[in-house]
């Protein structure tokens, strides 16, 4: 499993003071972002290494409990699946330690400035199969 945190900002609540949804998947984006790098290979490298980018395909939320402004968030990230092309992830959103939201969201392997799939570079598809294979429950 891989964990990162972070506040919710003034920026990332409507006028009802809950997360704004739009704000929450820009956050979902850093955190994919965030999880690759801590496998070696974050948004800039798979960009400028390998020519790739890793756009998101599919999404489903369940918003369990409103996100306020200034309560501290966990995101807690698994592998469902790793494809050839793609990689579905399990993103749990904890407050303290209850589950407020729940996200599964697959990635794509794209070629840089095109819509036309790409299989994993070698190096990366190797880095998530063991991250996979090491949360696996």
């Amino acid at each position: 499993m891989f964990f990162t945190s972070r506040e919710i900002r003034f920026g990332d609540v409507d006028v009802a003071g809950i997360i704004f949804y739009p704000r929450y998947f820009a956050m979902l984006n850093d955190v994919v972002d965030d999880w690759l790098e801590s496998l070696g290979f974050g948004f800039r490298r798979l960009m400028q290494d390998f020519g790739c980018s890793t756009p998101v395909v599919h999404i489903e939320t369940s918003f369990r409990v409103p996100l306020r402004f200034g309560d501290s968030v966990k995101f807690e990230v698994t592998a469902k699946e790793i494809g050839s092309r793609s990689a579905t992830l399990d993103i749990i959103t904890f407050k303290e330690d209850k589950k407020v939201i729940l996200t599964a969201l697959t990635i794509v392997c794209v070629q840089n400035g095109a819509i036309t799939s790409l299989a994993w570079p070698a190096s990366v598809k190797s880095a998530l199969k063991s991250f996979a294979e090491a949360t696996e429950h």
